[in-house]
């Protein structure tokens, strides 16, 4: 049984939790440290090397359907099943492929620094809270903050990149039609820079 790369970057979404419960400290310079910084940088080889050889599952969010998956090579597998593909359709399936692959990439990259934030929050807040340098300390965490979201607006950036190839892979290979769940609106409504927050729950 393949292991989703979804999983891994829930993975990565827990350890800024992991670390907050943490011992292990940062370093004097901020840096994050010990056994939690050495597991996000694992998860982070094991998210990236899932997404360069192992099947990507699409249209998850239609519970429905049997699952679907495109493999490295473009092959379009339906309940363990592969479909036939033309060389123009397997073209497409290899862009589309790339473009779930670059949003996913995107995510690992929040993934990493919300654990980074999670690491310097947990090994800091304590020493500041003793030197006095609390104002300093919040003005760091919120500068780091804000990092995390501009690497939100790029993932949003490369939604419309995903949204055009699925329906030009859904225009071309009818098998493909009711795994296109990205939609024009989650796209639009990504992020809403009214009040900075992500706004996607997204099944590719």
């Amino acid at each position: 049984m393949r292991t989703s790369f979804a999983a891994r970057f829930l993975l990565l979404a827990l350890l800024p939790v992991m670390a907050a419960c943490s011992p292990s400290p940062s370093d004097d310079a901020g840096e994050p440290s010990g056994l939690i910084a050495s597991a996000v940088a694992e998860a982070t080889r094991e998210a990236r090397k899932a997404l360069e050889s192992e099947s990507i599952q699409v249209g998850k969010s239609n519970k429905d359907l049997p699952k679907a998956t495109i493999s490295p090579e473009g092959e379009l597998r339906i309940d363990g099943t592969p479909v036939a593909a033309t060389p123009e359709q397997r073209r497409l399936l290899l862009e589309h492929r790339a473009n779930v692959v670059a949003v996913a990439e995107a995510g690992i990259q929040i993934g990493t620094q919300a654990a980074d934030l999670g690491l310097k929050a947990a090994g800091g807040a304590l020493a500041h809270a003793f030197s006095g340098g609390k104002g300093d300390f919040e003005a760091r965490m919120e500068a780091e903050g804000e990092r995390i979201k501009e690497s939100a607006r790029q993932l949003c950036g490369r939604l419309p990149a995903l949204l055009d190839s699925q329906q030009r892979l859904a225009a071309a290979m009818p098998e493909f039609v009711p795994y296109a769940t990205l939609t024009e609106e989650e796209v639009r409504d990504c992020f809403d820079d009214k009040d900075g927050n992500l706004n996607f729950n997204l099944d590719l």
